[in-house]
């Protein structure tokens, strides 16, 4: 069995290797991931305390009259007109 010579390393291996380097981090060096999530301060929102002390919404007491008064009226004549009234 012959064995083949391992052919030297390319530019695009070497790139390769740097950007692996690059991306691990070591557990020993003190900027390390663990390092900065110990020291990241959490923030709170005050948000759900605000919206549950805000007012309410009341109910619309115009929405019942537009449809019996405006809209129903308007559907119908639309309705009629589509249906040959117009002519």
């Amino acid at each position: 069995m012959t064995s083949f010579p391992i052919p030297p390393p390319t530019s695009i291996d070497t790139l390769t290797t740097a950007i692996q380097n690059s991306l691990t981090l070591s557990s020993t060096e003190p900027d390390s991931l663990t390092a900065v999530r110990i020291e990241k301060t959490r923030v709170f929102s005050n948000k759900s305390r605000i919206d549950n002390s805000r007012a309410k919404p009341k109910s619309n007491r115009f929405g019942p009259l537009a449809g019996s008064v405006f809209f129903f009226p308007l559907l119908q004549g639309w309705w009629e007109g589509t249906r040959g009234g117009w002519r």
